[in-house]
């Protein structure tokens, strides 16, 4: 039986273990056994070379059940985590059933309550490690599966010698002797040392206080002037007293070391460094040093973004990120610098003078700041932490840890906090009982049930916001200036005390009675959906933003708040509104409510203006409305009332106008050439010209039976929604080129043969070119441009020789797009950055160059003769495999110029077409995270290899590139778990902060390259074809960052485009595929100019529009 090696290096990667080995231990059904370490600090340095503990190939472990004992299982390959075989009897544990596990295996064990453990009472000299160790695991069988995680039961001291101190070595000779206050060592001669594995504790008749530790001759060290020993020692409480003796040449006692143990005490797993003459300034600044090593080498520091100086011989104070007088380290500054691991109790506790520790945007999964007395602020947030341990540290004053995953922070004692943002974690209760200089406290987005902040009496800010909190007591926080408290399950809230309060959001609760008379200062009030009946803020004449709406409020006045300028009351049941002393409002929503009458000519600043109704019959039955004295007016809507005329002449800064549902019977928007959206559906217009509205993006008049006609102007392009019976008409009239030589259409040109693999099929076309742009070359050029710059981009351009490139030609009967114009494919500009065709038509044409066997997994790019910024890939369902089968089509305008064209094609075409990928950008939008049913279709077809850029999870050991993470060879291509993709901002994670799939630049991230690599070596090779990931990363050599200054940048530009369309998953093969032009978007046979309508799919108007009004309800948050 091999003993456990230490090898001189960090492993990283997991080695895998071959068919062939594994079929000599495991037949089908057997339980899989592998194993691995706990990340302890059982780390080991000497002439600064790293040392972790390590599998070697068969090194043996004893395993026990309820059924079997101490089966002898070995290692079948070397790593920090390997497979294990069994060496006689098999494992046999039924699913979720607890597996015990230890190291060293020994024959004599023979049950798992005494297990037998190494001798410690006399220990030799072993290079770069302790000579003696045991470690065990506890795990379950899961689906077949034991998966064990290996931790230490003893502690371990460190301590560098002189050899000229150590007299008496060699020949056996007790070298010196390690001696405790408490019992220290165990020795198993008589066999009566044990540890219970079951219950992690040990069985033993005695125990020693002594450790004799033998030290070699001076032949065998090899001419060295001292030694560095590590001696394991049974785990100390902070009590315990550690002395080194030894004896000098007339054979007296002398102690080189007497330490009391750190705070804590020594614990398992963990190394302590023991120092000689540890007060002199010499050994201090040693210690900071080592300190800082260790720290480094528990952060990965060889793969950080800047490591200048670490390690080095220069001064620490020189070191990248470290602040420090008379080599005293005071500081540690590293934000933002690819740190990953645990930051414990022996990387900082020998930094004697820290006060700050800045390690923000990391990926540290845990940091124990328990033995840093001095340390006053701290900012670690945005990291992957789950555990942050600040128990013992009553000098913090400022702590961030934002944007984690802890459950637990202990901040009962800290007196001299001023700061605590821990906002975005998953904490469930927070006591602050004796911080009375705190000032600041953030804790929204929690999972709080209980909040005491107790007494701090200084605090100003307090954001408790989107937690679970049912009761808080704000009573004794005198100096409260701002409080939110909103989206939790309060019932009252009493602020009277509060007479410094100027911010109070207390929305989304269930309050029943609100009382801010005592509050003169208050500036901001929202109340919003709760259960009030009234509120009187005649007292707070400071207010400038007041919203109360969703509630039951049937009177409120306003008269004494003349400073305000935004104020929501609707959906209340106010039966009257006096605005006429509220000069300076420029938001006012009061739709929904049980108005008769409203007089807004007072308010000469109004620009924001909702006094309508969205719900049928209920609400405000206003017959008239005068906004003539309101000339910054920008969004105006009195939908669903009774007005018979409304005159918005006066109003030409209007931008979105909602008037419907009202029995006018003519508007007039000639003079609102600022005007994008226009809503006048459910009216009785007969006449409507537009022509005067260059920028309208929206226009919806379905149910405007008598509306013949809408007076346009050919430059314009917008949604719409209107009855059949309704004409577009050119004002002015309009002719169009036509094309009258269709004979190259549907002419295949092949721009390119595969000359490696079996070929992979690329079809190129193009919508909205006619005749005469086929006929001067410009069709083909286009075409020959866009398959030059799809292979500018790697992977594609490595593998450019895979490829059969085709272009197909389609004439169109009219040049570009706009209304009433007809293309060969019927391509539509749609809303936002929405384009689409007919697929039907587009797959009819790619079957020119393709046989029907070839077509699902083809790539179908659509180029339409338009400049405009716009891009959606419509991607059809695989028939099967894991290669990111499925037709796709990519449409998008050729744009401005080559660069855009280049940019729009590489994300929709390269990107989701081809490779499967998904968005890896956000938009803003009323629900942020994702549904169950969207997670499900995802993780459907990711089976099939969509979205491999793409997770769900936010486990940086489970994340799909979990090994790209764990690779040093990625540490700066600026890999990380970003929250925020797939168009949502919460709940779905991407690799990186930019990339092609994300902003269109940047090139493919890490993982996009694997999906490509993958499919096209799929595709060209075959089934037969194995992935193979150290012949990826040996390709992706030329994509990886060097260094720092090549690393992708984690901020971005605010010149970034828009993000692109989502891709339209189609559910069915592509032979299926339709006209997925939505009916009013299609050109229709009459003699009318048509507008190919630009929205995906409008059902009803009114289920439009009412998401449209709950898109704006969101503004009042």
């Amino acid at each position: 039986m091999d003993k456990m090696k230490y090898i001189i290096q960090i492993l990283v990667a997991i080695t895998l273990l071959g068919c062939t080995d594994e079929e000599i231990f495991k037949s089908k059904g057997d339980i899989e056994v592998t194993a691995g370490f706990a990340k302890t600090r059982t780390t080991f340095v000497e002439d600064d070379g790293v040392t972790h503990v390590t599998w070697n190939t068969g090194d043996a472990i004893g395993l026990f059940t309820k059924e079997q004992n101490n089966l002898q299982y070995t290692a079948l390959n070397d790593g920090d985590e390997t497979k294990f075989g069994a060496l006689g009897e098999k494992i046999t544990a039924t699913e979720r059933e607890k597996v015990y596990a230890y190291y060293p295996y020994s024959i004599g064990t023979e049950n798992l309550q005494q297990v037998k453990l190494p001798s410690l009472a006399f220990q030799h000299y072993k290079r770069n490690a302790s000579e003696r160790d045991f470690i065990y695991a506890i795990g379950t069988v899961d689906n077949n599966i034991l998966s064990l995680q290996f931790k230490h039961l003893f502690a371990f001291l460190k301590i560098t010698i002189p050899l000229e101190l150590i007299p008496r070595r060699g020949d056996n000779h007790t070298a010196f002797v390690v001696r405790s206050s408490e019992k220290i060592a165990c020795h198993s001669n008589e066999d009566i040392l044990y540890f219970n594995l079951e219950k992690e504790e040990f069985t033993a008749d005695d125990f020693f206080n002594d450790i004799y530790y033998f030290v070699p001759s001076d032949e065998e060290l090899e001419g060295k002037q001292e030694i560095t020993c590590y001696i394991a020692i049974l785990p100390q409480t902070e009590n315990a007293e550690i002395k080194i003796q030894t004896w000098n040449d007339d054979g007296e006692k002398e102690y080189l070391i007497i330490k009391h143990a750190p705070s804590g005490g020594f614990r398992a797993g963990n190394v302590y460094t023991l120092y000689l003459n540890e007060n002199d300034n010499e050994t201090i600044r040693k210690k900071e040093r080592d300190a800082l090593i260790a720290f480094y080498n528990a952060t990965d520091g060889d793969n950080w973004s800047n490591n200048e100086n670490w390690c080095s011989d220069k001064p620490v104070s020189q070191w990248h990120g470290i602040t420090a007088t008379e080599g005293l380290v005071q500081s540690i500054v590293l934000n933002d610098n690819n740190l990953k691991g645990k930051i414990l109790v022996s990387e900082l506790a020998n930094l004697s003078q820290l006060e700050a520790l800045w390690v923000s945007n990391n990926r540290l999964t845990e940091i124990d700041l328990s033995y840093t007395p001095k340390i006053r602020t701290v900012t670690c947030e945005n990291n992957w932490l789950t555990t942050l341990n600040i128990s013992k540290n009553n000098r913090l004053d400022y702590l961030i840890c934002s944007g984690n995953q802890i459950a637990v922070l202990d901040v009962s004692n800290k007196p001299e906090l001023e700061h605590l943002h821990c906002s975005n974690n998953k904490i469930e209760k927070l006591d602050i009982n004796n911080s009375p200089k705190l000032e600041t406290l953030w804790c929204n987005f929690n999972q709080l049930s209980l909040l005491n902040i107790g007494n701090s009496p200084k605090l100003e800010y307090l954001e408790c916001g989107v937690n679970s909190i049912s009761t808080i007591d704000v009573s004794n926080l005198l100096s409260l200036k701002h409080l939110g408290c909103n989206d939790n399950l309060l019932t009252e809230l009493d602020v009277h005390n509060n007479n410094q309060l100027k911010e109070l959001s207390c929305f989304n609760n269930q309050i029943k009675s609100l009382d801010v008379s005592n509050c003169p200062s208050m500036n901001n009030l929202h109340c919003d959906n709760n259960q009030l009946s009234a509120i009187d803020i005649s007292k707070n004449r400071e207010l400038v933003s007041l919203g109360c709406c969703g509630n039951q409020i049937t009177n409120i006045d306003i008269s004494n708040n003349t400073k305000l300028s935004t104020f929501y009351c609707h959906f209340n049941e106010l039966s009257s509104l006096d605005v006429s002393r509220n000069i300076e409002l420029e938001t006012l929503w009061c739709h929904q409510n049980q108005l008769s009458s409203l007089d807004v000519t007072m308010l000469p600043k109004l620009k924001s203006f909702l006094c309508g109704n969205y719900m049928t019959n209920v609400g405000n039955h206003l017959t008239t409305i005068d906004v003539s004295k309101n000339p910054l007016l920008e969004t105006f809507s009195c939908y669903g009332m009774r007005l018979t005329d409304l005159d918005v002449s006066n109003n030409p800064l209007l931008d979105n106008l909602e008037c419907s549902h009202n029995p006018i019977s003519s508007i007039d928007v000639s003079n609102q050439t600022a005007l994008t959206q226009l809503w006048a559906y459910s009216m009785n217009l007969s006449m409507l010209d537009i022509s005067n509205n260059p920028h309208l993006e929206w226009l919806a008049t379905q149910g405007n039976p008598n509306l013949s006609c809408i007076y346009i102007i050919p430059e314009q392009s917008f949604d719409y929604q209107i009855d059949e019976s309704t004409q577009f008409v050119y004002k002015d009239g309009t002719d169009f080129y036509e094309s009258v030589d269709y004979a190259q259409d549907g002419v295949v040109t092949t721009l390119q043969r595969a000359t490696q693999g079996n070929g992979i099929d690329i079809v190129f076309m193009g919508d909205g070119y006619s005749d005469r742009l086929i006929a001067d070359g410009t069709y083909n050029n286009t075409m020959r441009l866009a398959m030059d710059k799809f292979f500018s981009e790697e992977p594609y351009k490595s593998f450019r020789n895979n490829f059969n490139i085709y272009s197909v030609t389609a004439v169109s009967k009219n040049e570009g797009f706009s209304i009433g114009k007809e293309t060969a494919f019927s391509s539509f500009l749609g809303s936002g950055t929405l384009v689409g065709g007919n697929d039907a038509r587009v797959l009819e044409y790619a079957q020119k160059a393709l046989p029907i066997n070839r077509m699902d997994e083809a790539l179908v790019i659509v180029m339409m003769n338009s400049t405009q910024y716009a891009g959606t890939c419509y991607m059809y369902h695989p028939s099967g495999g894991d290669y990111s089968n499925g037709t796709s089509i990519a449409y998008f305008p050729v744009g401005t110029d080559e660069t855009a064209l280049e940019e729009v094609l590489h994300h929709e075409a390269g990107g989701h077409g081809f490779a499967k990928l998904d968005d890896e950008y956000t938009i803003v939008q009323e629900i942020n995270t994702p549904t169950e049913d969207f997670i499900n279709e995802r993780q459907r077809l990711a089976s099939n290899g969509w979205w491999k850029n793409i997770d769900f999870t936010y486990n940086p050991m489970t994340v799909k590139w979990s090994k790209f993470l764990n690779d040093p060879r990625y540490a700066y291509d600026g890999l990380n778990v970003f929250e925020g993709a797939s168009t949502f901002e919460k709940g779905v994670y991407r690799p990186t902060e930019n990339s092609i799939m994300r902003y269109n630049t940047g090139g493919f991230n890490a993982p996009s390259r694997e999906a490509i690599y993958y499919r096209i070596h799929k595709l060209a090779y075959g089934e037969s074809w194995q992935y193979d990931y150290e012949q990826f990363v040996a390709y992706d050599a030329i994509n990886r960052k060097a260094n720092v200054s090549t690393r992708i940048p984690y901020r971005i530009t605010d010149d970034n485009k828009i993000p692109l369309h989502a891709p339209v998953i189609v559910k069915g093969p592509w032979y299926k595929a339709k006209n997925n032009v939505p009916k009013q978007q299609r050109i229709l046979p009459r003699n009318i100019h048509r507008s190919p309508q630009k929205i995906t799919k409008v059902t009803m108007m009114d289920d439009a529009h009412e998401s449209y009004i709950q898109g704006r309800e969101t503004l009042i948050k």
